[in-house]
């Protein structure tokens, strides 16, 4: 027996169903764009990743991947931080970069991390050992970085700005998912 509750809800969920949400999934051919951002104050950092595709105009929306910095990372400079996020945005989509066999795109509104890059792209060092550390594998995955700056309005940056700021919180205290990924970050952290 539909009780008005449940109309209620079934309407609500037919009017949902209306707009979908759409995550494109990179195929060979598309270009991914990533837009990583960290926040020190929450401590939070994330990536959005984007793609243009031949022949589709504009940028299709695709994963999200947001996560709490934790450990000797959080007396890490903001720099650092922003180094970091872009590192893990570009190991959490890496299978997406090989698959699409074409150079990719990242995105950072930080400065330092962009001038570093440009330091290692002309063979220099950065003053950095960290923050080079963090970037030097952007050649090797084909991965040009671009710097967006921050006080220029982009659509690009509120997005990764929310989700770095906004990560999916787990309440389960013996998540193994949470325990796997908590691992591999300490294994993946570079300390200098």
């Amino acid at each position: 027996v539909w009780t008005q509750e449940l109309l209620t809800a079934f309407k609500a969920v037919q009017e949902i169903l209306k707009r979908p949400n759409v995550i494109t999934i990179p195929r060979p051919g598309d270009t991914i764009h990533l837009a990583s951002d960290a926040a020190a104050s929450l401590p939070a950092a994330g990536t959005k990743m984007f793609i243009s595709r031949p022949g589709v105009p504009g940028f299709l929306v695709s994963f999200n991947f947001g996560y709490r910095l934790n450990g000797p990372m959080l007396k890490w400079s903001s720099c650092e931080l922003e180094a970091h996020a872009i590192n893990r945005g570009l190991n959490y989509h890496e299978h997406f970069l090989r698959l699409t066999g074409t150079p990719s795109v990242a995105y950072t509104d930080s400065k330092s991390s962009y001038q570093c890059k440009q330091k290692i792209d002309r063979g220099e060092i950065s003053a950095s050992k960290r923050m080079m550390d963090l970037l030097v594998n952007l050649s090797s995955k084909k991965v040009t970085l671009q710097h967006i700056s921050a006080a220029t309005p982009s659509p690009i940056l509120s997005l990764v700005d929310f989700f770095s700021r906004n990560p999916t919180q787990c309440s389960h205290e013996n998540c193994s998912i949470c325990k796997m990924a908590s691992q591999k970050n300490m294994e993946r952290t570079v300390i200098g």
